[in-house]
This record gives C-alpha cells, structure tokens and sequence, in this order.
C-alpha cells in the first residue's frame, strides 16, 4: 500500500510497535521492579519534536488540523486536576488519571514526522502487520491452554510483564491481551483493504483477515465483540457497492470457520455474560449507578480527577479511582465541561473520516474509513472497558489524528 523507500523516523515506528506489543508498557522487569519502556520512547519522542523545532523542522500548533483541539484537552485536565486539589483529592490518584491522557501530547512529534500520504501508509500497515502477529500469539496460547498448558506459568509471566490476564470465562480459558482492542481495530482495518480489493496478495490478505478476526473472538470481551459487530454492519452499509460476489464468498467461508472452531465456547461466553448472575456485569452496573449520582452532584466540572470513591460489590468493598466505562468517569470527573472537550475531538475525527467515504483515491479513502470506524469502535469499548483514557487507546488515537492531518492536504477529486 505504500513505496517501500518511504522513511519514517525510527522513534514514531518503535512507538507504534510498542503500542501494539507493550501492554500496560511495563517490559522491562529488574527484580522487583518495573520500568516503562513506554513512557521511556514517549519521552525520547518528545525530545525529538524539540529538538526538530530548534533545527528549523517548526509545524505550528493552529496550522495543524486538530492542534488546537488537543491543546483544549490539555487545559481542560489542567483545569480538572486543580478542582481535583481543591477537592483534597489524593494526589497520586491525580497522577495516575491524568497520565494516560498525557499520551495524546505524541501527538506533536507523529505530526512533524508524518507529512506525505506514503507515510501515512507505511504506519497504517504496520499498525496492521504487528496486530497480526499479535493475533497469532494470542490464538496459540488459546489453544494450548485449552489442551493443559499450565495456567499458573502463563498467569504469572502475564502479570509480571503487564501484557494482561489469564482467566476462566465459566470453563473456558481466556487468553486476554491487552493489545486486543488494538486487534478489533486492525480487524476493521484489514476487511476495508479486502472488500477495496486494495491488496498484492489476495490470499495473504484473507488469511490476516482470518487471524485478526479468530484473536477478536478470543478476547472473550463484549466491548471488543460488540466494537466488531458494529465495524462490520457499517462496512457492510457504507461500502456494499464495494463488495464483489468472491470477496462475499471468501469472507462467508472464512466467517463459517470460525464460527464452526469457536461456536461451542462463543455461545457459552455469552450465555454467562448476558445472566443477571454475572459478576462482572453486576459490578459494572452497580459503578455507573455511583459514578452518575455523583456527577449529578458535580455537573459542570465534575469532581475532579482523582476521585476515589468506596463501591460495595457482591466481592466486598472496593475502593477505586479507576473505573470500567472511561466515558461515565471522564463525566464524573470533569463534568459536561470535559465530557463535551474530549467527545468533540472524538466526534470531529470521525466526521472527517466518514467524509473521505467518496474519495476517488482508494488509499485515502481506506485511511479515511479506518478513522471513522476505529473511532465508532473505540468509544463503544470504552462505554464497557477502558480505551480512551489510557495509552494504548489514545496511542491509536494519535495514529488517526495524525492520518487524517495528511490527508486533509492532498489533491482529490470526488466521483
């Protein structure tokens, strides 16, 4: 999809690997301690964005396409940390809150470095390729868990490197990466290039398809499941024209496959997510009860970030500063005032994305799309589970943000 002579500056290409493959961003383990690879390559990231301006690589702010909409984010944290002081909120909840957000700040050095819709591209496809390979792992461990691979070994090896969790959905073992809502994406990602017949290898194509959407299901996660579901209607809606009788043909095979493989497991999944029993659901529950009771209390500015609050659960009592559903915590904590400042970003991205939906070029036409689904898809997981307040949502995020600040610029004409 792109020239194979584009160049892209190391830092933004270890960025996105690490993104995909990081986790909670915590790989390098020294005894007893953790150290974050992660905010390790953000900073250096930074320090390239600085050091590129002092040498005459300047791109300002209001002449980028959202700049000045990130930096509305930025004051309006700013702004919620302080009610959060006012408010004695503990001061390492305050940190802990704002600092996944602080990852949307990468959004300056990806937008110096990626100028050119090649370039554009080549971060695209490898966004893809590393969700892939991903996807490979998570569906070997799957399966070798489920014929006796000792649970306690990969559990531990899971926690100690902060890539995610091994747990039991009823009896069935579940392989959770934390990588795997960057999965659903590519998974997205890779039916627009399948269905634009935008690919060298038919086959290849299919089989990343098929590998992207085998480890979707394997998340065992009903905002992943639920974020898929909802990419592939629209896709199905907004690009039927597209689809041509052997991709419909493929693509049913490939779907009967997998649901042939995983049909037993998948339904059981759902059976216990979907029964007023489940603890999971009922947790859930019970935090957006207190989450918006207390924004009502707070409704413009929210409570501030760092809000801890005491939930008492069928497990016990909880006290939590972090929650599930990221969107009723942005509310609580910033209040309509932030919820409106950072939905907008979101909203704004999107629509810029769908409008590139009858662009004669395929390629920004995919790249496009992709925006606009990965963000539908994004925010509906983020409703269930964290992914826009933390890096590895936010970090897709600057991916779509910086896409679409390129492709703005080019030369289109519609049909």
């Amino acid at each position: 999809m792109q020239k194979k002579d584009v160049k892209v500056p190391f830092i933004i290409l270890a960025l996105i690997i690490e993104l995909v493959f990081g986790g909670a961003g915590r790989l390098i383990v020294i005894g007893e301690r953790s150290i974050s690879e992660r905010f390790i390559l953000f900073g250096f990231a930074m320090l390239y964005w600085v050091y590129s301006g002092f040498n005459g690589n300047k791109v300002k702010v209001y002449k980028t396409k959202y700049g000045i909409h990130v930096m509305s984010v930025f004051i309006m944290l700013i702004i919620a940390i302080v009610v959060g002081i006012i408010n004695n909120n503990d001061f390492s909840n305050i940190i802990s809150n704002f600092q996944g957000y602080s990852y949307l700040l990468l959004f300056f050095p990806f937008v110096i470095s990626i100028k050119t819709k090649d370039q554009a591209l080549k971060i695209f496809n490898l966004f893809i390729n590393c969700a892939v390979i991903l996807s490979v792992i998570i569906i070997i461990l799957n399966f070798l868990m489920k014929i006796g691979f000792s649970y306690t070994t990969l559990a531990n090896y899971m926690e100690k490197y902060g890539l995610g969790m091994i747990s039991y959905t009823g009896e069935t073992p579940r392989v959770f990466f934390k990588g795997s809502i960057l999965v659903m994406v590519a998974f997205g990602n890779q039916l627009l290039i399948v269905i634009n017949n935008y690919h060298e290898n038919m086959i290849r194509s299919f089989m990343k398809l098929a590998i992207l959407g085998l480890a979707t299901i394997f998340s065992y996660t009903m905002g992943i499941w639920l974020g898929a579901f909802v990419v592939v209607l629209l896709i199905i809606v907004l690009q039927w024209k597209n689809l041509k009788g052997s991709t419909i043909f493929v693509g049913f095979i490939v779907l009967l496959s997998i649901i042939y493989f995983e049909k037993d497991t998948v339904l059981k999944v759902l059976q216990l997510r979907t029964k007023s029993t489940d603890i999971s659901g009922i947790v859930k529950s019970q935090q957006i009860k207190v989450l918006f009771n207390l924004w009502r209390t707070h409704p413009f500015v929210g409570a501030g970030l760092g809000k801890e609050i005491t939930i008492a659960t069928v497990t016990g009592n909880r006290v939590m500063s972090q929650f599930e559903s990221s969107w009723l915590q942005l509310l609580m904590n910033t209040g309509i005032f932030g919820l409106f400042i950072y939905g907008s970003l979101i909203v704004r991205m999107c629509i810029d994305g769908f409008l590139k939906l009858q662009n004669s070029d395929s390629s920004i036409r995919i790249l496009g799309l992709s925006v606009f689904l990965s963000g539908i898809s994004l925010s509906i997981v983020n409703w269930f589970n964290p992914a826009l307040n933390n890096p590895i949502g936010i970090g897709y995020l600057v991916i779509n943000l910086t896409i679409l600040n390129v492709i703005r610029k080019e030369k289109f004409s519609f049909k």
